[in-house]
C-alpha cells in the first residue's frame, strides 16, 4: 500500500493523540520549566478545533497506519501596516511516530504542505521550533527553511 498523506479525519483522534504523546515528551523532556508532563496532551476539543475555518490538518499513512501529522493554519495579511501583507501556511504542530522515523514520512508531510501552501496562494510557509530541538531544526533545515526570528529569554 505505501506512504500516502492525506486530509485528517475525526475518526484518526486517537492515532493522532498517540503521536502527539511523543511529540509533547520531546518538548516536556527537553524544557520541563515550560511544558507539564502529560500522558494525554491532547484533548478531543483541543483536536476538534484543528477542522476550523483557515486551519488545515493532515496525516501520513503508511501501509494502512497513521504514522504522522500535520497541523495549522492560515494567516492573512500582519496587524502592523509597516510589514508587507504576506499569506502564511504556519504549521503548529509536526510529528512522525518514532517507529517511522527516517523511513521519509515526515519528507512527505512536508512537501504535501508546501504544495498545499503553494496552491492556496500563500506566500510562506512558517513554523516555530525549540531552539533545543536539533533533531527538527535540522530536518527542517534540510527542507529548504531558513531561521526567520530568534525568541530569547531570561528567568527572572
Amino acid at each position: 500500500m505505501g506512504l500516502i498523506v492525506r486530509d485528517m479525519r475525526q475518526d484518526d483522534f486517537e492515532l493522532v493523540a498517540k503521536i502527539f504523546v511523543e511529540l509533547h515528551r520531546v518538548h516536556s523532556d527537553a524544557r520541563p520549566d515550560w511544558y507539564l508532563p502529560s500522558d494525554a496532551p491532547l484533548t478531543r476539543d483541543e483536536f476538534d478545533r484543528w477542522f476550523g475555518e483557515d486551519m488545515f490538518a493532515t496525516v501520513a499513512e503508511q501501509d494502512g497506519r497513521v504514522v504522522g501529522f500535520c497541523n495549522g493554519y492560515i494567516q492573512h495579511g500582519h496587524r502592523s501596516p509597516l510589514v508587507r501583507q504576506l499569506t502564511q501556511y504556519h504549521i503548529d504542530n509536526f510529528a512522525v511516530s518514532s517507529e517511522a522515523r527516517r523511513g521519509g514520512v515526515g519528507r512527505a508531510l512536508f512537501e504535501d504542505a508546501r504544495r498545499r501552501a503553494a496552491e492556496l496562494g500563500c506566500d510562506k510557509l512558517t513554523l516555530s521550533a525549540w531552539a533545543c530541538n536539533t533533531a527538527a531544526l535540522d530536518f527542517y533545515t534540510a527542507m529548504g527553511m531558513t531561521e526567520r526570528v530568534v525568541h530569547l529569554e531570561l528567568d527572572v
